[in-house]
């Protein structure tokens, strides 16, 4: 039996979010981002994407390598919901055209 992590993707937003200006509006100081967290900016998703399309965008480009084919599962972590209908994962599973016996499982964790 194969486990473990075969392929792997990832998406991000083409829009920040400089953590000084946030720091300026929330009236504290940059270095509680910059080396609190370590962090200088945040991907800010547009109106017109959320979990479900970052998602699929980066588990499309691994279907264009081919690297979805025999998927048995497909494991959706989110902090958050897009509703409350059913679970995120299943609208990726849908956008991606997966397999009928490909099985979906949300986890949902805020820091």
């Amino acid at each position: 039996m194969k486990v473990g992590i075969d392929q792997i993707s990832f998406y991000t937003s083409q829009y920040f979010l400089d953590l000084k200006t946030l720091a300026e509006a929330r009236g504290v100081d940059p270095e509680k981002f910059y080396t609190g967290i370590g962090q200088e900016k945040m991907s800010i998703p547009p109106p017109d994407e959320d979990i479900v399309t970052m998602a699929a965008g980066a588990a499309n480009r691994l279907k264009e390598l081919g690297a979805l084919e025999g998927i048995e599962a497909l494991l959706f972590a989110t902090e958050s919901g897009i509703d409350q209908s059913k679970a995120a994962g299943m609208f990726v599973h849908g956008l991606l055209g997966l397999p009928e016996r490909c099985r979906v499982v949300e986890l949902k964790q805020a820091c």
